[in-house]
């Protein structure tokens, strides 16, 4: 794209082209702030607070810390690639733990979740500072073993209510008692 760019338009196209760039990038951005603050207000605020609108400014303020966030995550990578792979290594010990034990039947209360998560995350930022992503050890797995056990550590600390309540279904998930005609040969 570069190579196309240089050669083969002229500078009102390259600034245009600069410009739509920009404009991705932007709002690419503000949807990504917007979805994080519903969250937080959904997941965090509500639980706590009923009547979360006293808490607006608050909730400003949570989006403005969440974008100074993301723009020091940007100015510590050189590349684009750089800061997926930086993203991609704070998602991995905040979603995975709590999302695998929901898969195999763990169920617990929000306060257990988000501890885990905050642990997750303060390690992997921890390590990552100190160590960066090495070959043999990425800074995601020490985040991953601390959501793990300080998730478990604290719905069983804690006595949240749930705990291993199992699988519903217990068969196969590609075959199972009633198979749809297709599959048979029908």
């Amino acid at each position: 794209m570069k190579y196309l760019i240089d050669h083969y338009s002229y500078p009102g196209l390259k600034g245009l082209i600069a410009v739509g760039i920009m404009a991705m990038a932007m709002s690419t951005a503000d949807s990504i702030l917007n979805t994080v603050t519903v969250l937080i207000i959904n997941d965090i605020i509500k639980p706590v607070k009923k009547n979360f609108k006293e808490s607006m400014v608050f909730i400003r303020l949570l989006a403005c810390l969440i974008g100074f966030v993301g723009v020091c995550m940007a100015m510590v990578t050189k590349s684009l690639l750089d800061l997926v792979l930086l993203s991609g290594t704070f998602f991995a010990p905040i979603v995975t733990t709590s999302a695998l034990l929901a898969v195999f039947g763990f169920r617990s209360s929000t306060r257990a979740v988000l501890i885990g998560m905050l642990a997750g995350c303060a390690v992997t930022a921890t390590w990552y500072a100190q160590f960066g992503n090495t070959r043999f050890l990425p800074s995601s797995l020490p985040g991953i073993a601390a959501n793990m056990l300080f998730f478990m550590g604290s719905h069983y600390l804690l006595r949240e209510k749930g705990g291993w309540v199992g699988i519903k279904n217990q068969g196969h998930f590609w075959l199972s008692e009633r198979r749809p005609g297709w599959l048979v040969g029908h």
